[in-house]
């Protein structure tokens, strides 16, 4: 398998990047130029999704829930990488196209990066679309 891998790592401060260098050892030694303080053009996000198969999440440890990376994965078919426990939880979840890792010991399996986005059914998929949302919220 091969391919093109895009980082952007993006810290939404500065301030945010000292605190963590200064209270987690682990991260002592990240330099700030590896790291960005404004998020990505528009431009260049939207050109790079389309570009790729398989998205990588990482949910803040204090989130609960979705993160808006796992409804835009959803909606383009794109296969997941997380570390958020709470997708297994959803009637979208399917082991073909999301893969729950462990933050600090991330396994990949080969297969899982190989295998195809398996579709799911039509209803689920509408049920998360911003139609449906829309109409919730505003109902």
């Amino acid at each position: 398998m091969g391919g093109v891998c895009f980082i952007w790592f993006y810290f939404p401060s500065i301030i945010s990047y000292y605190k963590l260098k200064l209270s987690n050892k682990k991260f002592r030694s990240a330099r700030i130029r590896n790291f960005h303080f404004t998020p990505i053009p528009m431009a260049e996000y939207l050109t790079n999704y389309a570009k790729s198969r398989i998205q990588i999440d990482m949910e803040d440890v204090n989130q609960n829930g979705l993160t808006i990376r796992t409804i835009e994965a959803l909606g383009a078919k794109k296969k997941l990488i997380t570390t958020n426990q709470y997708v297994k939880e959803y009637d979208f979840f399917n082991e073909n196209n999301i893969l729950i890792v462990d933050r600090y010991n991330p396994i990949i399996p080969t297969e899982f990066l190989n295998a195809a986005w398996s579709e799911i059914p039509v209803e689920i998929y509408k049920k998360y679309s911003i139609n449906s949302w829309l109409n919730i919220i505003l109902a």
